[in-house]
């Protein structure tokens, strides 16, 4: 609990607050420098997940069949982890055990 008035800003949440946006505007910006960074299948992660586009649409903006529009989709998601991985430390990548 707080005994602070509500409504009222103290300098250092607005300072956090300040902080904050500064990193989302940096991880934003390395997320874009590593999309970029898949070449052919920059296309693809981007009608995806950023222009939310349908399978058919994607489909039928690049030009390829429904099967090799998934496989290029989930190669995408795939190099974009691994390089998320490498070069951020993240723990995108899953692997599974080959039986």
């Amino acid at each position: 609990l707080s005994l602070a008035p509500k409504g009222t800003a103290s300098a250092n949440s607005v300072e956090d607050m300040n902080v904050n946006r500064a990193n989302a505007k940096q991880v934003l910006e390395f997320v874009e420098a590593v999309i970029n960074s898949l070449g052919d299948y920059k296309p693809f992660l981007e009608a995806r997940y950023i222009k939310k586009l349908q399978a058919w649409q994607i489909e039928e903006r690049l030009g390829f069949g429904h099967s090799q529009t998934q496989t290029r989709i989930r190669k995408a998601c795939a190099l974009f982890a691994q390089t998320m991985d490498m070069t951020a430390g993240t723990a995108l990548t899953a692997y599974k055990d080959q039986e």
